[in-house]
């Protein structure tokens, strides 16, 4: 439990953090946040652990309406954002985990680090790229096609290794 503890209020506090950035813009978003937070809390104390991806969900949701409100356009901290989403939603899951009396592997602490410090990274070098005046057209589109291709095929692995790890509990 005192590790269950240990990674779930990090977590909560930093799901706090990416639930009131937004609302900070537009306080209506908070009827997005409200319910994350509360979602995010119900599955840390293992009513649904599904509800974990319902909060990270309305998260995101919540970031892109606060972008929509304010005009679109790029947002310099979205990469910041993004990692933070992430690092969140991996520090819930080690934290169900740990409540269930699996130790978390700092192996894995240290995967999710690096992953979330590199896609952070990454982010912020394609912001920095599209500031940048460069002429568009077919090379770029097809960068764009094939970068959502990987998130897509990188999603369904997760999703399928997800699957196979829940049939070895």
């Amino acid at each position: 439990m005192r590790r269950s503890l240990r990674l779930g209020l990090p977590a909560v506090g930093l799901l706090l953090g990416l639930a009131l950035y937004p609302a900070l813009s537009a306080p209506l978003l908070i009827l997005l946040a409200a319910p994350a937070a509360f979602f995010y809390v119900m599955a840390l104390v293992g009513l649904w652990r599904g509800l974990l991806g319902v909060a990270a969900s309305l998260l995101a949701l919540e970031y892109l309406a606060s972008v929509y409100l304010r005009g679109g356009g790029l947002d310099l901290l979205s990469p910041a954002y993004a990692a933070g989403l992430f690092v969140c939603v991996e520090l819930g899951w080690l934290a169900l985990e740990a409540g269930q009396g699996r130790r978390p592997w700092a192996g894995r602490v240290l995967a999710i680090a690096t992953l979330a410090l590199a896609g952070a990274g990454v982010g912020f070098a394609l912001l920095l790229v599209a500031l940048l005046p460069l002429p568009g057209g077919a090379v770029l589109t097809a960068g764009g096609v094939v970068a959502a291709v990987g998130v897509a095929a990188a999603l369904v692995w997760l999703a399928r290794a997800h699957r196979a790890a829940e049939r070895q509990c």
